[in-house]
């Protein structure tokens, strides 16, 4: 059982939000949505959430990823709306999940490979 410390998260979501602008620009290049204003969106509530879950979530199960990430989506959605994006909520919905999944596809896969001590360092990176 890894404990992740709140550093070790705020290093993996900041290093998580590069995947993210990659698959925001894939996004961008094949459809007339302008996806960036809800990445900023993404990075802004993924850093505040990420505070509040590093204080009240030591070791997250996996079960909990899904809830964080359902908490996440309501999140940026919400901003989306508040901020008036020209954005519909499914359209949002796919980016939003199509880019969580292949950030879980990332962490699960590719940082153990990027940095071998990383789960054991607490998530720290640097």
């Amino acid at each position: 059982m890894n404990i992740y410390t709140l550093k070790g998260r705020i290093q993996t979501k900041l290093l998580t939000f590069i995947v993210a602008a990659a698959v925001t620009a894939i996004f961008s290049i094949f459809s007339p949505i302008n996806y960036w204003p809800v990445f900023a969106i993404s990075i802004v509530a993924g850093l505040l959430l990420e505070l509040l879950w590093g204080w009240v979530i030591t070791y997250q199960a996996g079960y909990l990823t899904w809830l964080v990430g359902i908490a996440e989506f309501f999140f940026v959605t919400a901003g989306a709306i508040i901020l008036e994006l020209p954005i519909t909520i499914p359209e949002a919905a796919l980016y939003y999940w199509v880019t969580w999944g292949i950030i879980q596809l990332f962490l699960i896969y590719g940082m153990p490979i990027l940095n071998l001590s990383w789960a054991d360092s607490g998530g720290e990176v640097w």
